[in-house]
This record gives C-alpha cells, structure tokens and sequence, in this order.
C-alpha cells in the first residue's frame, strides 16, 4: 500500500491546480457541445504529440513528451522520452496498447512499456503503464493512473 508524503500531497495539488491553470476557460459553447456530443473509440483517431509532469512518488519529478498514434478501433502504438528522477533520459516505447473511449468522451488507455526505443519485445519491459483521459474539442487531457505515479499531461492531435 502507497502512503502519500506531505511532499507528494503538495506536488499532486500543485499539478492539479497548474493543469486546470493552464486549460482554457470554457465558454458556454464547449458545455452546450459537450451535452450533445457522444464519444467513441472512434473520436481518438490519429497521430498526437504529447507531454506529461508530475512525481514518480517516493523517487521525485519526471516528465515526459512523445507521440502516440491511435487507431480509431482500440489499438494505440507510440514512443516518448522520459526524464527520470534520477536525471536520465530514457526512450520508451509502447506495445500492445488499448483505449476504450465511452459516450462521456472520457476513457482509459493501457500499454506495455519497453526502455530502449526498440521495436516491441525487443526492450526490457517496466510493465503495463495506465491512464484515464477526457477527449476535449481540440486536445485530449490525461491523468496517469499507473500506481506510485502522479502525472498530469495534455496531447494535441497533429
């Protein structure tokens, strides 16, 4: 069982309140829009580059860019360099990866991850890496949920 450090509480509400600082404000046509709209796995199709920040608990900062490419069906594949807490930068890329988006146009996505940026069952494997996403009109927000991780990021279709 994880125990949150006062450290770990402040930086996870510091994310937070810099995520939703940083998204625009939404105006009463996105409510009007996000009423109407239902999503699908089909809503998360396409190539999208992304970045993430947060806190590997117990370890400290990380944060993350890369690409993903998500296939409109379920099936997502991608890459990013991660700069650990310890200072590196490690290339990691994504197998076997899945999304289920539901009508919300909130979902979950899930993947294997292997360091080395080498084609799938090539790399040492880290284990499945997890994150819930809410699909917005131009960009897809997410929130790892992979445990002892607390990571905010944003992804922009290219």
């Amino acid at each position: 069982m994880y125990k949150f450090s006062s450290r770990s509480a402040v930086f996870a509400v510091l994310g937070v309140a810099l995520l939703s600082i940083s998204l625009p404000a939404a105006s009463d046509d996105d409510h009007e829009t996000r009423r109407t709209t239902k999503c699908s796995n089909h809503s998360l199709k396409g190539t999208y580059a992304f970045y993430q920040y947060g806190e590997v608990l117990r370890e400290g900062p990380a944060a993350d860019v890369g690409m993903l490419t998500a296939d409109g069906k379920g099936s997502l594949s991608g890459s990013e360099v991660v700069h650990t807490p310890t200072g590196q930068v490690v290339p990691i890329t994504f197998c076997d990866g899945t999304y289920e988006v539901k009508e919300s146009c909130m979902g979950d996505l899930r993947w294997e991850a292997e360091v080395g940026g080498v084609p799938c069952g090539e790399g040492f494997s880290i284990g499945e890496r997890t994150a819930t996403i809410t699909i917005g009109r131009k960009d897809v927000y997410f929130l790892s949920t992979t445990p002892g991780t607390v990571m905010v990021g944003i992804a922009t279709k290219r």
